[in-house]
């Protein structure tokens, strides 16, 4: 079900290749807030570590979440309003718009630490309480975690609960446009790219990839499948898995296997810095 999404989305965005001359970049930040961006998170400085990596610890955290939301921030020193535009992840990331689209209660919770635990979640809709939303979350996260093989270290921190961030704002950043790295099967060299994300639509990320020149394809991930377009041949789709090391900078570092009906292959490095390019491969 969910690589068919995928492929109905890639379609939808073909068109954005044209769209997406250098000259004319399809940035947000150039386009004015929209309304989302202008509600607000409650945010104040000493927010709790609220994180596990055992399951049956989960009805505790959620719980203890919900007392900081309810008793200390109201209360705390230094408690600020932010709007949405203010806070990068969730506007940016997949799972920050998945979580501004969801109704009260709702909860974001995210691998810790981040640099290498490769999880992020959002609580299923229609739960009955703010505690219950953050077990729904919590619940998905290691889940997901485990499903990625991620380090058995690994934990799954309550990022935000209702309209309150209760992890530090440092930990919302997100770069737009990252490094990327494209190797082809019948190629030892890497044609190295910008990949710039785009606004997410629900929990899927379009990313356009750009050389100095010119946007060269539009990628389209949810979840762990990956879709991709090259501006040079548009009517052929490349479905791919993704394979997730970590988070930086609020982006998800990776390596996308992309194989078409003949057998050729192409690898995609998302969030890899040249001195790690080599080993990723």
């Amino acid at each position: 079900m969910s690589r068919n999404i995928l492929v109905v989305s890639a379609l939808l965005i073909t068109g954005a290749l044209a769209a997406c001359a250098p000259s004319a970049p399809n940035d947000p930040r150039l386009s004015g807030p929209t309304a989302v961006d202008l509600n607000r998170m409650a945010s104040a400085p000493g927010a709790p570590h609220i994180s596990l990596s055992d399951p049956s610890e989960t009805r505790d955290a959620a719980l203890s979440a919900e007392r900081y939301l309810r008793t200390r921030l109201p209360t705390a020193r230094g408690l600020r309003f932010l709007e949405i535009s203010a806070i990068p992840y969730l506007r940016r990331s997949p799972e920050g718009a998945a979580f501004l689209s969801r109704g009260l209660p709702r909860a974001l919770a995210r691998g810790a630490p981040a640099e290498r635990c490769p999880a992020a979640a959002v609580s299923a809709a229609g739960l009955p309480s703010s505690s219950g939303a953050v077990e729904s979350a919590l619940g998905q996260c290691l889940s997901l975690l485990n499903a990625r093989g991620a380090d058995t270290s690994c934990e799954c921190r309550v990022l935000a609960l209702d309209n309150a961030l209760t992890a530090p704002r440092r930990d919302f950043a997100f770069a737009p446009g990252v490094s990327a790295f494209l190797i082809r099967d019948d190629s030892s060299t890497a044609l190295r790219l910008i990949a710039e994300s785009e606004l997410a639509s629900g929990d899927t990320e379009t990313v356009i990839l750009r050389d100095a020149a010119d946007a060269v394809a539009v990628l389209a991930l949810r979840g762990d499948d990956a879709a991709l377009r090259f501006a040079s041949a548009p009517d052929a789709l490349w479905l791919g898995e993704r394979e997730m090391f970590g988070y930086r900078r609020g982006r998800l570092s990776e390596r996308i296997i992309f194989t078409a009906d003949d057998g050729r292959s192409i690898r995609l490095l998302i969030g890899v810095e040249d001195r790690d390019a080599v080993a990723a491969r």
